[in-house]
C-alpha cells in the first residue's frame, strides 16, 4: 500500500535529536471520523501542552491508494490566530511539507483543537479503515522530521505522546438515503437554532447522527423533536463532548414501528452564541462521536451504511445599528432574513427587504404546511421592514411549543425559513 508523510510546522525548528518531556507527558492526538465513498473526510487534530511552546510539528502517514489529502484548517483552533500568509505549502515526492509560521513563537499552555485535517475518499475505499499514524522522514539515512514539540524557552524539541486516528470508510449508500444539516444566521449573545433533516428509501429502526462544530463560539444547549420525524423514535440517546465540540443523536425506532420511507425534520440542535463572539461560519459536520460511532442508518433487513451527508453551518453576524443605512439605501434584491430571536419565547422579529414596489404576503405554517397566521397582506413601497410575530395565531391564542415556518411572497420572489419557539 502507498504511504505520503504530511509535516506540519508552527515555526521553524532546529534539526536534532528529539528528548523526553520532562512534565505531564504533552499531547497529539487525531480524532476518527466515519464517512462513506466520495465524501470528503473532516479529521480533527487536538493537542495538549503544559508547557509555553515555539513550534509543533507533525508527521504522519496515509494511504495515497484510497485516500487523497486535500488541506488542513485552523478555523476555530488554538492556533487560529496564525495568518495565512504564515503558512507554507511545500510538495516534493510523496511528502508534503506544511510549514506555519507563529512570528511570535509563543504557543500558551493549554489544551484544545489544532485544526482539521480533509481527504477526499476514493470510491475503492469503501468497507476499509484506514489508520493516520504518526511517522517520520528520513534523508541520507537520518531522521530530519517527525512529529515533535519545541520548548520556547530551552528551544529543545521533544516527542509527545501520539494518539493515531482512522478513518473508517462504509459501503457506498445503496441508494441516494442522505442527512443534511440547515444553514442559519445568529448574533452573539442569542440562541440559535440548527435543523437536521433525513431522507431514507426503506425502514430505517436505527438513526445515529454523529456532529461537530468548528468554533468554541458555539456552546451545545439541547436537541429537540417537536414535530419532527425523531418524535416518534422509541428511545432518544443525546450525548456531548463540549471539549471537543461533538454531539450523538441516536434515535431508536422498532420492527413494529420503525421509521418509514420519507424526506423531512430528524432533530433541532439549539446552541448558545458566545456574548463576545467574533463575525464567522461555524461549519457543522459529521464526525466519528469519540471516535466510536459515526453516521449511520440500520435498516429493517439489511447491513447498517452511511448516507450521504451535506453538512451546514452557523453563520455569526454581529449586531449592528442600520436604522441609518437603511434611510439612505434601499435594498438591491428581495430577501427574507431569519428572525431573531431564534429559537423565541413569547415573540421574535422577521426582517425582509424589497427593492421596489410590490404586493407582499408574509405567512406562518406549523410543520404540517397548515397556516396559522397571516403577519402581511398588502401593497408595500420598497424598502426594508421587520415584522413582529407574536407566537398566537390567526384565532389570537398562543401556539404550542415547536417547529414554525414563515414565507413571504413578494411578487415574482418567494422565500421561507424555519424558526423554534419553546416555553
Amino acid at each position: 500500500m502507498k504511504s505520503i508523510g504530511l509535516i506540519l510546522i508552527l515555526s521553524l525548528t532546529v534539526a536534532g535529536a528529539a528528548q523526553a518531556d520532562p512534565g505531564t507527558p504533552d499531547t497529539l492526538r487525531i480524532d476518527s471520523v466515519s464517512v462513506v465513498p466520495r465524501s470528503v473526510a473532516s479529521l480533527p487534530v487536538y493537542f495538549y501542552n503544559d508547557e509555553v511552546l515555539s513550534a509543533v510539528e507533525l508527521v504522519f502517514k496515509y494511504s495515497t491508494t484510497y485516500l487523497s489529502f486535500d488541506s488542513v484548517s485552523l478555523t476555530g483552533g488554538r492556533l487560529d490566530y496564525i495568518p495565512d500568509g504564515s503558512v507554507y505549502i511545500v510538495e516534493q515526492d510523496s511528502v508534503v511539507d506544511i510549514a506555519i509560521v507563529d512570528n511570535l513563537g509563543w504557543i500558551p499552555r493549554g489544551n484544545g483543537l489544532f485544526g482539521n485535517l480533509f481527504f477526499s475518499v476514493f470510491d475503492s475505499a469503501a468497507n476499509q479503515t484506514f489508520v493516520i499514524d504518526s511517522s517520520q522522514r528520513v534523508l541520507g539515512g537520518m531522521v530530519i522530521f517527525r512529529t515533535v514539540f519545541v520548548d520556547s524557552l530551552s528551544m529543545t524539541s521533544f516527542v509527545p505522546q501520539f494518539v493515531a486516528g482512522k478513518i473508517a470508510v462504509g459501503a457506498l449508500p445503496p441508494n441516494n438515503d442522505s442527512v443534511w444539516v440547515d444553514s442559519v444566521t445568529a448574533a452573539p449573545g442569542q440562541k440559535v437554532a440548527v435543523n437536521i433533516y433525513g431522507f431514507n428509501q426503506e425502514e430505517l429502526v436505527q438513526v445515529r447522527l454523529a456532529l461537530v462544530y468548528s468554533s468554541p463560539s458555539l456552546t451545545f444547549d439541547t436537541v429537540i423533536f417537536d414535530n419532527s420525524r425523531g418524535l416518534t423514535a422509541s428511545s432518544r440517546v443525546v450525548n456531548s463532548s463540549a471539549q471537543e465540540r461533538q454531539i450523538l443523536i441516536d434515535l431508536s425506532y422498532t420492527l413494529l414501528v420503525p421509521l418509514p420511507p420519507d424526506s423531512g425534520l430528524l432533530a433541532t440542535v439549539l446552541f448558545d452564541v458566545a456574548p463576545t463572539a467574533p463575525d464567522e461560519l461555524v461549519i457543522i459536520d459529521s464526525v466519528s462521536y469519540l471516535g466510536l460511532q459515526g453516521l449511520e442508518f440500520v435498516p429493517s433487513s439489511g447491513a447498517p451504511f452511511g448516507p450521504y451527508f451535506h453538512r451546514g453551518y452557523v453563520e455569526i453576524k454581529a449586531s449592528t445599528d442600520i436604522k441609518t443605512e437603511e434611510q439612505r439605501i434601499l435594498p438591491q434584491d428581495f430577501a427574507l432574513r431569519q428572525n431573531a430571536p431564534n429559537p423565541f419565547n413569547p415573540s421574535t422579529t422577521i426582517k425582509f427587504e424589497l427593492p421596489k414596489a410590490t404586493e407582499v404576503r408574509l405567512d406562518v405554517y406549523n410543520i404540517l404546511g397548515q397556516k396559522i397566521r397571516t403577519l402581511v397582506d398588502r401593497h408595500m413601497p420598497a424598502g426594508i421592514y421587520r415584522v413582529t410575530f407574536d407566537g398566537r395565531g390567526d384565532d389570537d391564542q398562543p401556539l404550542a411549543s415547536g417547529i414554525y415556518l414563515y414565507r413571504l411572497k413578494a411578487g415574482e420572489f418567494a422565500d421561507s425559513r424555519v424558526m423554534v419557539m419553546v416555553k
